[in-house]
């Protein structure tokens, strides 16, 4: 990891409990743009993923470009790309349909294969800003400095009924409203303990995204991906952006 992604941080002022003058958690856009750096850690070692994302919730749509480092110096990512629609799906009854298209290589910019989203809905994304807890649950924890810049710190749980998934804080500008700095995630499924990953929001754009961010071309020659390219299809995908 470059220093440059090393969180400083510097308590400024400890809540003991939620106080009427207490930042709210803050109600962000519907439709922004990004650039994410990704870094998971487990016991297995450390990985890092690089993306622009694009959201667009009025459009149902979210994509994953120019993700890793690029082929030639002030090129572009050099990876597999994303671009997610929900509602709709190839097949009756799923929540969506996930495209993966070439990277800027070879095979030029061209859909590879795509698979039904399985049931995952847009604000369940692991990047989402608009996660079920995060809007009913998410409280006021604490006000640091994060690598130099003001941040309001809001904590929550990912729960599966009453069984916490993953603990959760959001690090948003103090200074600028609902512009989001820092995710990090703290992974235990039913209490088995996983890792950790921090997602860096940095290039933050709360307009709506330009149309082509979620272009497919080839789409019309894109046949739908086999067996075990399609189980646990966004799972396998995160893992295959981080290196």
């Amino acid at each position: 990891m470059t220093p440059s992604f090393l969180i400083i941080l510097v308590v400024v002022a400890v809540s003991g409990g939620a106080r009427a003058t207490d930042p709210a958690p803050p109600v962000f856009p519907t439709r922004f743009s990004t650039r994410i750096h990704e870094v998971e850690k487990t016991p297995n070692g450390e990985k890092v993923a690089d993306c622009d994302l694009h959201w667009d919730a009025e459009r149902k749509m979210t994509s994953y470009r120019n993700c890793g480092k690029p082929l030639k110096p002030g090129g572009k990512g050099s990876q597999m790309q994303m671009v997610l629609r929900f509602n709709d799906s190839h097949n009756e009854g799923n929540s969506g349909t996930l495209y993966y298209i070439y990277g800027y290589g070879p095979f030029g910019n061209t859909c590879n294969f795509w698979c039904d989203l399985q049931g995952t809905e847009q604000c369940n994304l692991e990047e989402s800003l608009c996660q079920y807890d995060y809007v009913a649950h998410a409280k006021y924890n604490e006000t640091v400095s994060l690598n130099g810049t003001k941040a309001n710190v809001f904590k929550w749980e990912d729960k599966l009924g009453p069984i916490s998934m993953n603990s959760l804080s959001l690090y948003v500008d103090a200074e600028h409203g609902a512009t989001p700095l820092m995710m990090h995630r703290d992974v235990h499924p039913f209490g088995k303990e996983l890792g950790t990953i921090d997602t860096y929001f940095s290039s933050w754009s709360p307009k709506p995204p330009d149309s082509s961010a979620f272009d497919i071309p080839g789409i019309d020659k894109c046949a739908e991906g086999q067996g075990a390219q399609c189980q646990n299809a966004m799972e396998d995908a995160l893992k295959f952006f981080r290196k």
